[in-house]
């Protein structure tokens, strides 16, 4: 595979690289002690996942001061993340990133400063993240992904077929057709339950995932979801072949006979990586059918999809792939009811155009 191009602007500092009066504020927040007695800082409740994605936002911040010359090592954490400042990155962060990438830094941001500096107002930089985040949702274009789920399983399945009617042609196995497969069973099991990629990659063989006869059962528990609510997604039976062949032929390429209970595993037996199974998702999409998708996108389309094949089905989408309210699942059913009187005033137009009553 070909070396990413990153621009070294965008890169996100260590906290090791942090301030030192950033540093000793951020273990504080993170520390864990009696809930009773005190000690616990004020972001011990955290998840792992949250933190890394909240420590890279704000290092990223921290970052962009530094190139810029506005990093100043004596400053509090409170008296750089300034009006002037975030501002400025906003500015610099609309060059590089979509909409929906800045919301997510500005709203990084706002949870680390918050817990670095809890006695100061911000208020201000919360009104930004709110208006950063309607309007990402606003330029993001979700409709084209719900009608390419169903493409996407059929072209995963197909793509799982062809590598393995090449392999038994050949009479042997490459680690690059066991990667192959992986990653074709990797991109139809998302499509098909939806589930978020945190939860994808800390799949289990011991736990979570129970290949049967009649399909395919992954169950969760409360500690793998984002809503902390146990969860259960059902595989047809049709993939219980693809299962059984990945789990016998292709995944002890990968394990190198190192015993490991990850179900999506990386070369040498290591467990995928959340951030490295999200790129070798949008990867394969792209190869299967042209467009690169994020497992994310896969959701909102999913709720698209459901709604346009039934008005009412949508009340039923927050269980379905664990939204934890309803508010979310309701703007893309509003989404959905506006491609069908867009695609209904079409077809009326198109009759009135050929004279077809």
């Amino acid at each position: 595979m070909p070396a990413r191009n990153r621009d070294p602007a965008s890169r996100c500092l260590p906290v090791s690289a942090w301030p030192p009066a950033d540093q000793r504020a951020w273990t504080q927040a993170l520390a864990t002690g009696d809930p009773i007695y005190g000690g616990t800082g004020c972001a011990s409740h955290w998840s792992k996942a949250t933190i890394h994605m909240r420590r890279r936002g704000y290092g990223q911040f921290l970052n962009f001061l530094s190139i810029t010359g506005r990093l100043d090592d004596n400053q509090a954490p409170a008296d750089r993340v300034t009006l002037d400042n975030i501002d400025a990155f906003i500015v610099w962060l609309q060059a590089r990133v979509r909409p929906f990438t800045l919301s997510s830094r500005l709203s990084n941001i706002l949870a680390v400063v918050s817990a670095l500096a809890s006695d100061h107002d911000w208020s201000w930089l919360r009104h930004k993240v709110v208006r950063a985040s309607r309007y990402a949702f606003r330029s993001r274009e979700l409709s084209p992904l719900g009608f390419c789920l169903r493409k996407l399983v059929q072209a995963a399945q197909a793509h799982m077929d062809a590598i393995d009617a090449q392999v038994r042609k050949r009479g042997s196995i490459k680690v690059s057709d066991a990667i192959a497969y992986r990653d074709g069973f990797l991109v139809a099991l998302i499509a098909l339950t939806c589930l978020r990629r945190r939860s994808v990659a800390a799949l289990t063989l011991d736990y979570h995932v129970v290949v049967w006869s009649r399909g395919i059962s992954i169950r969760l528990r409360a500690q793998d979801t984002k809503t902390r609510r146990p969860m259960t997604a059902e595989l047809p039976e049709e993939f219980v072949r693809h299962a059984t062949t990945y789990l016998q032929r292709f995944r002890p390429m990968l394990t190198k006979d190192k015993p490991t209970t990850a179900f999506f595993v990386a070369m040498g037996g290591r467990p995928l990586a959340s951030h490295s199974l999200g790129i070798r998702f949008a990867d394969m999409t792209q190869r299967l059918i042209g467009q690169r998708v994020w497992p994310h996108r896969v959701r909102h389309a999913a709720v698209t999809l459901m709604a346009e094949e039934a008005f009412k089905a949508y009340e039923r989408a927050p269980a379905a792939i664990g939204h934890s309210e309803g508010g979310v699942t309701e703007r893309h059913y509003n989404l959905a009811t506006s491609n069908l009187a867009v695609a209904r005033y079409q077809e009326r137009l198109r009759k009135l155009r050929f004279g077809v009553s």
